[in-house]
């Protein structure tokens, strides 16, 4: 950066330098609270505008009309304290460089900057509704509004003339949409200085995503007592969102998407209180905040008949990684069974399996991620209606490493019943009865020797003990 510097001063047909200027003009800032420097150039083309801190390059911004460009210092500490400088270039051929402006110089002194607040601290408005933003600090009576872009702070609107505290957001729009905050211009010992920043507040503009679609799979709205349902819901957005289930208005089920298109919420254990109007709605978070409306109304219908139990039967309980399971569920007239992974007792996701014939599915070269519990539906016809089972009980299913799984009814294999086991067992025998003889012969030879050399004093002893 300092070689930028350096360069602008040789650059051939340079342009006019910018002008800087602080806010306020105190040139003086509180630690944690904030200070705003105004670069103007004397040309609007396309242009990039440069912030120095010393050498150091601190910000740069593009722009094609404003003449004006605020940056926007915010809980400055001792290390902001030094001069500033900036300078642009144009953006067209052939590129331009300016001389730097010339230095304005900040301070930060040691005193706690006073705080601020921005009201309200969240709000949602349909698209073409209309907001008054509110920022309140001790004794001010103007104070500055911005966006937060994350990285920085983009101030919105700078007041003019000595009173501004509000700033009003007439026929809201998506582009409205956002982080909002907020400081206002105190005096403290005959000094003006900026607050610190406020609190940021989220601005949702409802209408400017398009709703999702609802729907029930696999039946046509009707459930069974103690059985279930699954409703899918499409969501016309891409991105990081939060899907949710509304039911009677309420909302009962959240999931958080990444990139799905399409959302699956299935309930269990309904009861004639699951009956009701079921709708979805989602939040965009990435790239941009938003809400959507309502999804149209679909009605779920609870008959007056229990649901079958499905049963879930494993190939296996345990297996090792690499190996293969196979699974099969079972209802009272089963037309087709859904696999789960089981991860709470009242709901679940999106079929991790489906079986089309003979209700039996496989999962083959299983991984230590495919550890955990799995119940299964299956989908029945009771008097021509289409219905969802109960649930089967929640089975377990592990996956190791190293030695062989065990099935359903299996036993640990048992190798000593074998031929070559037998064989091998009078062979040992045999070695050891010969081994026994060998040490026998010894030993009572050894105690002979011992006998014939014994004394009279010897034997006595011998014979006292």
């Amino acid at each position: 950066m300092l070689g930028l510097l350096v360069n602008i001063g040789r650059t051939q047909e340079h342009l006019q330098k910018p002008t800087v200027v602080g806010d306020p003009s105190s040139a003086v800032g509180f630690q944690g609270g904030s200070f705003l420097i105004h670069c103007t150039t004397p040309i609007s083309v396309d242009r990039k505008i440069y912030l120095f801190r010393g050498t150091e390059k601190i910000f740069e911004e593009n722009s094609t009309s404003n003449e004006v460009v605020t940056f926007a210092l915010v809980n400055l500490t001792s290390h902001d304290q030094g001069i500033y400088r900036c300078l642009y270039e144009t953006l067209h051929s052939p590129r331009r460089k300016s001389r730097p402006s010339d230095v304005l110089r900040l301070k930060v002194k040691e005193v706690p900057a006073p705080f601020s607040q921005l009201l309200p601290s969240v709000a949602a408005v349909p698209e073409g509704g209309n907001l008054t933003l509110t920022c309140k600090a001790n004794n001010t009576l103007r104070c500055v509004f911005y966006t937060d872009r994350g990285d920085r702070y983009i101030p919105l609107h700078l007041p003019q003339g000595k009173t501004r505290t509000s700033l009003s957001l007439t026929g809201a729009t998506s582009d409205d949409a956002g982080r909002y905050a907020c400081n206002c211009y105190v005096e403290r010992n005959e000094l003006s200085v900026l607050s610190a920043v406020s609190n940021v507040m989220t601005l949702t503009v409802n209408g400017n995503i398009r709703k999702p679609n609802i729907s029930f799979e696999h039946t046509t709205g009707l459930g069974l007592l103690g059985g279930s349902i699954v409703i899918k819901c499409e969501v016309p957005a891409e991105g990081e969102k939060i899907v949710s289930i509304l039911k009677d208005s309420e909302k009962i089920s959240t999931v958080n998407s990444l990139s799905e298109s399409e959302e699956y919420f299935t309930f269990l254990h309904l009861t004639s209180r699951s009956a009701g109007h079921y709708q979805c709605i989602y939040e965009t978070i990435l790239p941009n905040e938003g809400k959507s409306p309502p999804s149209d109304t679909i009605l779920l219908t609870i008959l007056d008949v229990n649901a079958s139990r499905s049963v879930l039967n494993f190939s296996a309980l345990e297996l090792t990684v690499g190996g293969s399971l196979r699974m099969s569920c079972h209802a009272n007239s089963t037309a087709k069974c859904l696999y789960f992974e089981y991860g709470d007792e009242d709901s679940l996701g999106r079929p991790m399996l489906e079986a089309t014939s003979n209700n039996a599915v496989e999962l083959a070269k299983v991984s230590l991620c495919d550890s955990g519990d799995y119940v299964c539906l299956c989908l029945m016809e009771i008097d021509g209606v289409e219905a969802i089972s109960a649930a089967s009980e929640p089975v377990t299913f592990r996956v190791i490493e190293g030695s062989k799984g065990t099935g359903m009814n299996s036993k640990p294999d048992d190798k000593r019943d074998g031929p070559l086991f037998i064989v091998l067992t009078i062979i040992m025998f045999m070695i050891l009865l010969t081994l026994c003889v060998i040490l026998g012969v010894y030993l009572s030879r050894n105690a002979s020797k011992q006998h014939k050399k014994s004394t009279p004093l010897e034997m006595e002893l011998q014979v006292t003990c």
